[in-house]
């Protein structure tokens, strides 16, 4: 079934695949094509096929984080469908608040981005304050940069929260 899909550039699911793949699918995955002749072969199960560009392979897992080997995640592209309750809720929540109170979601989302904004403030803060006490201990304490990155950290962490 699979070796007609490589040759006609159908699509193959493959579904309930556990955390290892066949080493039969490697091959296709990496998509190992050779050029023999003008025409684009790939190795599967041993064997040579004519590779149709078109050919599509879905691999389907129920876990909801999938471990799969460096040689496979290297090679493909992972989508996570997983879905939560909380999540779902909370997309849900944001569509009847966006129909029924349109200013109140674009207020959301102006705090949420002020928010980001200002961890990711605080985040650059925190890694110059790492960077100047780096320094030997003696130095430390006549650092009047240190003093005033400090200020400003707190100044920060309180705006913040």
């Amino acid at each position: 079934m699979v070796e007609i899909a490589i040759e006609t550039g159908k699509t193959v699911i493959i579904e309930g695949v556990a955390n290892s793949i066949n080493l039969n699918l490697q091959s296709i995955m990496k998509r190992s094509v050779s050029k023999h002749g003008g025409q684009s072969l790939i190795r599967f199960c041993r064997k040579q096929y004519k590779y149709d560009k078109n050919f599509r392979l879905y691999v389907v897992s129920k876990h909801t984080k999938p471990r799969f080997g460096v040689n496979i995640t290297n090679h493909v592209t992972m989508v996570n469908f997983n879905i939560n309750t909380e999540s779902l809720q909370a997309q849900l929540l944001s569509l009847v608040v966006m129909n029924e109170r349109c200013d109140l979601e674009n207020a959301y989302v102006e705090n949420s981005k002020e928010a980001f904004d200002a961890i990711k403030s605080l985040k650059g803060v925190e890694e110059g304050l790492l960077r100047q006490l780096e320094v030997d201990v003696e130095d430390l304490l006549g650092e009047d940069q240190l003093i005033r990155t400090l200020n400003e950290s707190k100044n920060t962490a309180e705006y913040v929260a």
